[in-house]
């Protein structure tokens, strides 16, 4: 796991402060896990992990394609009930 590329990401994403980072189980592996939690006031999560208080609670959201699919996919189901 390569922190300093976590890192070059997240500038590149203009993501300084708090962030959170939610994946999809596609997207997330040993190497995204490890490399974000050694950085300071970087959160890691899976889209099913998503709540209110985590989302309130940081400065920049990053959310992968594939996470935003199957939580757009959660939130139709739930329109429907």
């Amino acid at each position: 796991p390569k922190t300093k590329n976590m890192v070059a990401s997240l500038q590149a994403l203009n993501s300084t402060g708090k962030t959170l980072i939610v994946m999809s189980e596609e997207t997330m592996n040993d190497n995204a896990i490890l490399s974000a939690l050694n950085i300071p006031n970087v959160g890691i999560l899976y889209f099913f992990e998503i709540n209110v208080y985590d989302v309130m609670n940081c400065e920049k959201l990053v959310i992968t394609k594939q996470a935003t699919k199957f939580i757009e996919e959660v939130l139709e189901d739930g329109k429907e009930g």
